[in-house]
């Protein structure tokens, strides 16, 4: 190895130990929080669907048991945490599982070639995520079902890859999979490009499909048998509704960078020419449209994008090495500028993320949690209200959830309603009163819900948003009025006065605030 060649082996680990140390330091937010709270409150013996209610299928929430259990257990108590830690044994184990597969390939027979192709794995598993993002769902996904996409390689699929390695591929990907069913999606897409490819159905009575099919299918059966809540209710509830929770700008934003980090990629790609690499191009860009309809189905939230700019990265990668052989071959040095523009990708998307890393671990809080500068006497303002007594337990009407973990899970007070946010409200803000007549099951529902929690648990607070904003929706609603058309919930809130408003800031959201009568 060349000088240069070791300085860069050394900036490329110390960008990544950097990358980790980001991830247990860095702040937390959006989906992430709301699943650890979810699994701290199945860990304390709530119920799913019926004490927490959430949109997600059941298996993302038990996955993050495993870190709220060892944070009760052990000395570190810090479930984030342990979610960071098995997340990374989970990327050594997929990169491993990998380097097992593309062995296969004799263009990856020689340590250097293998090296670039761990690091690769790695910089795209660790360092392309922030920390908001690390060990959500779509990255737990591109972790565990990357074996699996590497499996299917053109260069490597018909090869006779031990069966304890096929075995650890189909395992790890069918949970990558059952996490969303919109993962499926990408399932099919492999499918369809390997037949395309190769002219065989042989993928389909795999051993790694096999395993996937059979767990699966103990999954759903599973969902039926002990959450059958979440196909009855929370599914037709979601289908119905969900479609108003969208971030339009940011999915804008984020497919605009992924369509011009794969022009730069093959901005020198040249169809004439031809290498070993060049099947295995073909079956990673035909897997570009499998993640572009799972952005667009998820309603363009920008997390979404995420995997497609992850699979255009391992592109980059493959494309690179392709030029680089290239290059060799043939005259003139033609494809040096490829090259560059491969490494210019990569090094801008790097600078990139070091700034998101950085201002992640170095203090920059969002605005709106208790972190603020107004957040102590937010707090202040609350026991004063309580008349000066510690506020022990609250419940919150509405379609914000960041604020209400952060009382549970900073100040120890209990979280006694089970919306985390009020997601399927939204729709009907924007919809004609036939939606609302034809899906008043829904209000329903959710109103009796409601007065159920109060009613059984009898928090000493209710917080209630003054205005139903989502992301794109901001449109001022009285809750109260709202769901008072429903008797039981009308019922339960005569237990409770109005004290007055409060909010977090001046620039936060406002709530009515609403105490427990003596």
């Amino acid at each position: 190895m060349t000088k240069q060649y070791k300085f860069f082996l050394l900036a490329v680990i110390s960008l990544l130990a950097f990358s980790i140390y980001a991830q247990f330091i860095g702040s937390s937010w959006g989906d992430k929080v709301l699943t650890i709270f979810n699994a701290k409150m199945l860990f304390e013996g709530r119920e799913l669907y019926k004490d927490i209610f959430t949109v997600q299928p059941p298996l993302i929430d038990y996955i993050y048991l495993l870190p709220v259990y060892l944070a009760a257990h052990l000395p570190v108590t810090q479930a984030d945490n342990w979610l960071v830690l098995l997340t990374i044994l989970f990327v050594f184990l997929s990169i491993y599982t990998s380097l097992q597969i593309i062995k296969f390939n004799p263009e990856f027979n020689n340590k250097t070639k293998q090296i670039e192709f761990c690091l690769l794995l790695a910089f795209v598993l660790i360092f392309f995520n922030q920390q908001f993002h690390f060990a959500d769902r779509e990255h737990l996904f591109f972790v565990l079902a990357l074996p699996y996409f590497m499996r299917w390689l053109p260069s490597v699929s018909q090869s006779n890859i031990p069966i304890k390695i096929r075995v650890i591929i189909g395992v790890i990907a069918a949970i990558g999979f059952c996490i969303k069913p919109y993962f499926f999606i990408m399932f099919i897409f492999i499918q369809l490009s390997y037949f395309l490819l190769q002219r065989d159905l042989r993928i389909l009575l795999s051993v790694e499909n096999f395993i996937i099919y059979l767990f699966t299918s103990l999954y759903i059966a599973s969902i039926w048998i002990f959450t059958p809540e979440y196909l009855n209710i929370v599914l037709p509830m979601a289908l119905e509704t969900y479609s108003a929770a969208s971030n339009k700008i940011m999915g804008i934003i984020f497919a605009a960078i992924d369509v011009l980090i794969l022009a730069i990629t093959l901005s020198e790609f040249r169809l004439r020419y031809n290498s070993s690499y060049r099947r295995d191009i073909f079956y990673l860009l035909s897997l570009c449209p499998a993640f572009l309809l799972y952005a667009l189905v998820n309603n363009g939230w920008g997390y979404t994008w995420n995997l497609l700019t992850l699979n255009i990265f391992i592109l980059t990668g493959f494309v690179l090495w392709e030029f680089q052989y290239l290059n060799k071959i043939t005259p003139k040095k033609q494809f040096l500028f490829g090259i560059r523009t491969c490494l210019f990708n990569f090094a801008v998307y790097t600078a990139f993320m070091a700034m998101f890393l950085s201002t992640g671990t170095f203090g920059v809080s969002c605005k709106y949690t208790l972190q603020c500068p107004d957040g102590k006497e937010f707090l202040q303002k609350l026991t004063k209200l309580n008349d000066n007594k510690p506020v022990k337990s609250f419940g919150a009407i509405s379609t914000e959830f960041v604020l209400w973990e952060e009382l549970n899970q900073s100040e120890g007070m209990k979280w006694e309603t089970r919306f985390n946010q009020l997601w399927m409200i939204p729709k009907f803000l924007i919809s004609d009163a036939k939606f609302a007549e034809q899906h008043k099951w829904i209000l329903e529902y959710v109103a009796n819900a409601f007065a159920e929690d109060i009613e059984k648990r009898k928090p000493e607070i209710i917080f209630v948003d003054e205005e139903g904003h989502f992301y794109e929706i901001h449109k001022e609603i009285d809750f109260i009025t709202y769901f008072s058309i429903f008797p039981n919930f009308k019922k339960a809130l005569d237990n409770y006065k109005y004290v007055e408003k409060i909010n977090l800031c001046t620039k936060c959201s406002s709530y009515s605030l609403y105490k427990r009568k003596q």
